[in-house]
C-alpha cells in the first residue's frame, strides 16, 4: 500500500510538518522511528522499480522547502455534495519557533486554533476540526506518498495530464487477496507530482508556484470514483514583518483554554449555547479578523 513518510523527522522537519499539517503531525509524524519496507515482495523489473522510486522521491523533494520562513497560507475551496455545494476557507499563519494559528470557515462553522510553546488555544462555533476540513488538511499543501513492499510496478509511460507532459507510473497494490490498480503521474518538465489515483481516489495538482525553494500546487482537485468532491485554490506568502513573540500576549488565554479543554474532555457540564467563549484580549490573534494583530 502507498504510505506517507518513512523517516523519523528531525527537529526542523518536525517543525516543517507541524507548520504544514499539525493534525497529521499529532496522528502520524511524532514517532521517532518508523519502519520502511523498500524491497518488493513480488516479481518485477528492478530497474523499472528504481526509476519509479526515483521519480516519486524527486517529486517529493521538488515540493519540499529546505527552510520555511514565517508565512501565511490561504486555501479557498468548494465541497461538492450530492445536492449542494459548500464554500469555505482555511488560513494558517506560522511564526517559526513560536507558534501556528489556524482558522477554518465552512458554512456556519468557524474555528480558530492557536498552537504555541506546547499549549493549545481554541475558539469558535465548533470544538474540533470538521471532517471536511480534515480531508483538506490531508491533501494540502500537497499529498506525499511512497512505494512500499505491497506495490508492484508494471510500467512507466509518457502522456499528457491536464495539458502537461507527464511520466505516469502504473502499478498494483497487493494486500492479501485484494489487488488495486493505481497510477501516479509526474511532470516531465519540472518533476512535480501532477496526479495520484490510489484505490479510486484521484488527487490532481496544477498551477504550481515557487515558495521558499519549493514548488507548491496552486490548485488541487479531489475526486472519488470519478465524482468531483473538492476543489482547492491555494497560496502562500512570506511574513517579513511578523513579530516573533506574537503569541506571548495570549498566554493567559492559552492557559484558560487548557482548563476548558480538560473540562470538555472529562465531559463536565458546560452550560450555555454551543458557541465557545471568545477571549477578550484585543492583542491576541485568536478571533475572526485577527490576522492584522499578528503583524503588530
Amino acid at each position: 500500500s502507498m504510505y506517507r513518510g518513512c523517516i523519523g523527522p528531525s527537529i526542523f522537519r518536525s517543525l516543517e510538518i507541524f507548520a504544514m499539517k499539525p493534525f497529521l503531525l499529532l496522528v502520524a509524524f511524532l514517532s521517532t522511528v518508523t519502519i520502511c519496507f523498500s524491497s518488493p515482495a513480488y516479481s518485477q523489473d528492478v530497474q523499472l522499480r528504481e526509476e519509479a522510486v526515483r521519480l516519486l522521491e524527486k517529486a517529493d523533494a521538488i515540493s519540499t522547502s529546505p527552510k520555511l520562513p514565517n508565512l501565511e497560507r490561504t486555501d479557498t475551496f468548494r465541497v461538492y455534495g450530492s445536492d449542494s455545494i459548500q464554500e469555505g476557507s482555511f488560513s494558517r499563519i506560522v511564526i517559526q519557533g513560536t507558534g501556528v494559528r489556524d482558522e477554518y470557515t465552512l458554512g456556519d462553522d468557524h474555528l480558530v486554533n492557536v498552537f504555541t510553546r506546547g499549549e493549545h488555544a481554541v475558539a469558535g462555533t465548533v470544538p474540533v476540526v470538521p471532517p471536511t476540513m480534515m480531508s483538506l488538511l490531508r491533501i494540502t499543501p500537497i499529498d506525499r506518498v511512497r512505494f512500499d513492499h505491497e506495490d508492484v510496478i508494471h510500467s512507466i509511460t509518457n502522456r499528457e495530464v491536464n495539458g502537461r507532459p507527464a511520466r505516469c507510473i502504473q502499478f498494483d497494490t497487493i494486500g492479501g487477496n485484494k489487488t488495486d490498480s493505481n497510477e501516479i503521474c509526474v511532470d516531465s518538465a519540472n518533476e512535480t507530482l501532477l496526479s495520484e489515483n490510489l484505490r479510486g481516489a484521484l488527487i490532481e495538482n496544477s498551477d504550481f508556484f515557487p515558495f521558499a525553494g519549493a514548488l507548491i500546487p496552486g490548485k488541487i482537485r479531489y475526486s472519488e470514483a470519478g465524482v468531483l468532491k473538492m476543489e482547492i485554490t491555494q497560496s502562500m506568502t512570506e511574513l517579513t514583518d511578523a513579530t516573533p513573540n506574537w503569541a506571548l500576549t495570549c498566554r493567559s488565554f492559552v492557559r484558560w483554554n487548557v482548563v476548558f479543554l480538560r473540562r470538555l474532555k472529562s465531559k463536565s457540564a458546560m452550560p450555555g449555547p454551543r458557541r465557545m467563549l471568545t477571549p477578550a484580549f484585543p492583542n491576541c490573534p485568536i478571533g475572526p479578523g485577527a490576522k492584522a494583530a499578528v503583524l503588530k
